[in-house]
């Protein structure tokens, strides 16, 4: 195929062969005498529509429904909105779809889980439409303004969220610090504990609505009512803590959610990240048990157990995307922050300088060192490969592969490089071969003086 600098000129007989059309696709968007929404954002909203129907068909908790949607339903918008700014009428049914993916209970509203990042739901922060136009630069605009987009009401959504948390359970100064901490943290575990703390899971007071034939019996001991107040104290889950005599993490997760219960009305802050593992893994095990009718024991929470625990890592609320006239509030509003002492309630870096340097910051409360002191113990790494140099021979060994190497001087000519050869290990007879053993069994480590060889000759001999 010519460029088009190189290609000849089109001829007479192909302009008036030319056919004449209604409507052309130029980079994948349909142009037309009358350019309309409709006829631009048609087939992508089906694609749209068809993405989620067949998400939801895998179910899922609500942590990976937010990453599916991030990453493959809401990118499907990224080219057409560079060319047509979609109107307020088309963001609306775009989140409105959205919404009912994410929240197919419609246990809060669309203020709520599209409120302000840091507000109470942890990430990942579904965008709206919106905002996700916002975010191009829009270059290549030909129809539309940015101006008019509807951002939701952060302010309605914290009034919403503290009557939820309330009405689960007293809002005292304990459970405000706790759920003002796990807010600031990310994983599935984070997810589900903040949901239950809001009346968000969907327990048999909102599932009759949806399969009339479900039971109010516990799944784990079919002998409970399916509620919170029940199921997490279920004799099931004593029964795990009588089993994980060797899981000291599980078994204090397990002691602490009895102590302080599901809505953490006592002080755990050490202890936060495994009351929120062991919630996490009790709702997992009890949906598993209830759709699969296969009794998971023992074996399966402790792997639940630790893979959410190992899933709980801080989180990243700041995002300073240039979003022109739909940027949110500057400061980080949560729901909480009038019920916490003021050394934990974080702050907004300013989002006109680097929000990767350090000094963007003000220290309030070190988030880092938190989740260092209470991450789960890890395994100790290798030891390094080190050369070890025998104290009479001047021979050095590799620790790691158990080769034998000497270094000799070498004349340069007024060369810098160093050069490297290899020889060929000569045949040797026994007694040689019980020499080197013995070099290569014997060898201590180093003296504390670094070992440089400029101009060196390395020549190896493996001891066989």
């Amino acid at each position: 195929v010519l460029p088009l600098s190189e290609r000849p000129p089109p001829t007479i007989s192909q302009h008036w062969n030319s056919p004449l059309v209604n409507e052309y696709r130029y980079l994948g968007i349909i142009l037309s005498k009358e350019i309309s929404e409709k006829t631009i954002y048609t087939a992508t909203l089906n694609k749209f529509k068809n993405r989620l129907t067949s998400a939801k068909a895998f179910g899922g908790s609500m942590h990976w429904r937010l990453w599916f949607y991030k990453i493959f339903a809401i990118p499907l918008f990224s080219h057409l909105i560079q060319f047509a700014v979609p109107s307020p009428e088309m963001c609306n049914t775009v989140d409105t779809l959205a919404y009912n993916f994410l929240v197919p209970m419609r246990s809060f509203s669309k203020e709520v889980l599209f409120a302000l990042p840091g507000t109470y739901l942890p990430p990942p922060f579904p965008p709206t439409l919106a905002e996700y136009t916002a975010r191009f630069p829009n270059s290549c605009n030909i129809c539309g303004s940015w101006r008019s987009l509807r951002v939701y009401d952060s302010e309605s959504a914290r009034s919403q969220i503290t009557e939820k948390l309330s009405r689960v359970a007293q809002l005292s100064p304990e459970r405000a610090e706790n759920i003002y901490l796990l807010s600031g943290m990310a994983g599935p575990a984070i997810t589900t504990t903040l949901l239950l703390n809001i009346g968000a899971l969907p327990f048999y007071n909102r599932l009759k609505h949806f399969a009339p034939n479900i039971q109010n019996v516990c799944p784990l001991c079919s002998q409970g009512t399916y509620d919170p107040d029940h199921l997490f104290q279920c004799p099931i889950v004593q029964e795990w803590w009588s089993a994980a005599e060797d899981f000291k993490e599980f078994r204090e997760g397990i002691e602490m959610l009895q102590e302080c219960s599901y809505h953490l009305a006592e002080p755990c802050r050490s202890l936060l990240h495994e009351v929120a593992a062991t919630i996490h893994t009790i709702w997992t095990i009890s949906r598993m048990v209830l759709y699969l009718k296969v009794p998971f024991g023992y074996a399966a929470a402790a792997h639940t157990f630790r893979k959410a625990l190992k899933a709980i890592k801080p989180a990243k609320l700041h995002d300073h995307h240039e979003r022109k006239g739909l940027q949110r509030a500057d400061d980080l509003i949560h729901a909480l922050q009038d019920n916490v002492s003021s050394h934990l309630i974080r702050v907004t870096p300013d989002s006109d300088s680097d929000s990767d340097s350090d000094s963007d910051y003000e220290m309030v409360f070190d988030i880092d060192d938190y989740m260092a002191r209470n991450a789960p113990q890890q395994k100790p790494k290798k030891p390094p490969t080190l050369i070890l140099r025998h104290r009479h021979y001047n021979l050095f060994v590799n620790s790691k592969i158990r080769k034998i190497f000497k270094f000799t001087k070498r004349k340069s000519n007024g060369s810098r490089t160093k050069q490297q050869t290899t020889t060929k290990p000569k045949p040797k007879d026994s007694a040689s071969q019980k020499r080197h053993s013995y070099i290569a069994q014997s060898a201590t480590p180093p003296p504390t003086t670094p070992i440089e060889a400029p101009h060196m000759t390395l020549r190896v001999f493996t001891s066989q």
